[in-house]
This record gives structure tokens, sequence and C-alpha cells, in this order.
């Protein structure tokens, strides 16, 4: 069985959680745009009920949007360990039919890693990147879309910064990814495998006088796996970090480019006060989106 066949009839229950992160990422922007609208009210000297009843809206707009977001997460993670469930039923099948021999030359450390570890790892992408990934997208399209219809040069100053550094970041961590799958699961796979094996063996090892082969098998795995990761990591931070800089720093763009043209009198005041409220979440949203992006590797493999 392929993985889609897991999933497959899970698909509607996954669209309902999207929808609901969606109405989630509607309701997380409304507050920012409130607060424009309370600022601007205060500056023409608004009375203390108006305040109040912005206030009010700036709540229900957070309380909607926290519901929406417990929803869309309890839907997604009902699912993913029915899921797990059905995963973990058709492996422990399939290991009642495997061959003694192939049992035996794997060793009973793969199996446990497989049937718990491995398994349990895809709760994550499951229950979190599949509904999430789609507002942590949405959120920062709809913000550049918004300055857009506002004033292009408000969106040109987020959509920049972000696409040319997402385009340096992505080819170069993806090709990363490639060989950090291949390695990285065989390694893991291999080191956890020692590591049960030489644990819950102990009693039988020393019995049959086998303790330098092990420790030697258990040592070897362990230093494989961490030069190998250390060496896949340093490469990695390459691509990462200039972009984790600059997406977690785009206000400053947006600070920049509006502050002078503000200067220059061509841009008002109220609408670079409104560029730079929408624009405080965007870079979270889309470093989180990098993070997400490490789990669909993870399903993938």
């Amino acid at each position: 069985m392929q993985f889609k066949d897991f999933t497959k009839e899970h698909i509607p229950i996954y669209g309902v959680s999207v929808l609901l992160a969606i109405g989630a990422v509607f309701f997380g922007l409304v507050p920012y745009y409130l607060v424009y609208r309370l600022l601007l009210a205060v500056v023409q000297g608004c009375s203390e009920r108006t305040v109040l009843q912005y206030a009010l809206l700036i709540l229900l707009a957070l309380s909607l949007q926290i519901l929406m977001h417990c929803l869309s997460t309890a839907l997604s993670h009902k699912t993913a360990f029915s899921i797990l469930k059905k995963i973990r039923l058709a492996v422990t099948e399939k290991m009642m039919r495997m061959p003694l021999g192939y049992t035996q030359t794997k060793g009973s450390g793969y199996f446990h890693s497989l049937l718990i570890d491995s398994i349990e790892r895809l709760e994550y992408p499951l229950a979190h990147a599949i509904p999430e990934t789609t507002s942590n997208v949405l959120l920062p399209v709809s913000i550049i879309a918004l300055l857009f219809s506002f004033d292009w040069r408000m969106g040109l100053s987020l959509l920049v910064p972000a696409g040319l550094t997402l385009l340096f970041y992505l080819p170069m961590y993806i090709g990363i990814m490639n060989e950090f799958a291949a390695t990285y699961y065989t390694m893991l796979e291999t080191m956890n495998g020692r590591v049960i094996e030489y644990i819950r063996g102990n009693k039988e090892i020393k019995i049959f006088g086998r303790e330098d082969a092990a420790l030697s098998k258990y040592d070897t795995s362990i230093d494989e796996y961490k030069t190998a990761m250390l060496r896949l990591y340093n490469r990695m931070y390459i691509a990462a970090s200039p972009s984790i800089v600059v997406l977690s720093s785009l206000l400053a763009s947006v600070l920049s480019v509006g502050g002078f043209l503000y200067c220059t009198g061509s841009l008002s005041a109220h609408l670079y006060l409104f560029s730079v409220l929408v624009s405080v979440g965007i870079g979270t949203s889309l470093l989180k989106f990098t993070e997400f992006m490490d789990n669909f590797y993870y399903i993938k493999n």
C-alpha cells in the first residue's frame, strides 16, 4: 500500500481543516485593519464609545481566530492519529508475513524503530503542516495583494525582498534536502536499530562474549550519524541563515521604502501606518512555511 491509500478517505476532513485555517488567517488580519481604523479615529478626535467599539471588535476577531485555529488543529490531529493507527496495523500485518530470515537480518531494533519512532514522526506533518501550510502561505499573499491594491510601491517593498529571498533559498534548500533525505533517514534508522539492539540484548551479548563487536557497531553507527549530520547542517546553514535574517526583517524594507515615500510627499501618513501594521507578521509566516517543508520531505521519504 502507498501512503495515499491511508489518507484518501480523510481528504474531506482535511479540506474542512484547511478552510478553518484559512478562516483563522482572515480573522487574524482583521485586528490589524481595525487598529489602523482606530488610530485614524483617535487622530480625528473620536469618543470613548468609539474606542470601546473598536476594542470589542478586535477582541471578537481574535476570539474567532483562536476558535477556528483550535477547531482546525483538533480536526487535523484526530485525522492524523487515525491515519497513524492504520499505518501501524498495516505494518504489523506485513511483519507477520515476512520470512524469518529477513526479520533476523534486519534485527529487532529496526522494526521497533519503524513501528514506533518512524511512524510517530508522521504526526507533526499530518497534524500541523498540511492545514497550517495553507494559512501560512495565504497570509503573506493576502497582505501583499492588499498593499498592491492601495499602493503598488508598498506592495513591491514586501514582494521584492521576500520573493528574491525565497528564490535564492528554495532551490539551494531543496537540493540539499534531497541529499539530506537520502542520508539522514538511512543513518538514523541504522543508529536507532543498533542502539535498541545493544540495550535490549545486552544480557545475551554478555553471555556469548560479544561485548566488543556489539559495542563497536554501536559506536560506529553513532559516529557515522554525527559526521553525516554535521556535514549536511553546515551546508544547510549557508542557504538558511541569510534567508532567515532577511525574512525576519521584512518590516525594515517597508519602513525604509515607506519612510522615503512619506518624506518626499508621495505617500500619505495613514497609508504608511497601515502598511507597517499589516507587515508585522509576514516574516513569521514565511519562516513557518519553510519549516513545514522539512515535514513534507519526511512524508515523501
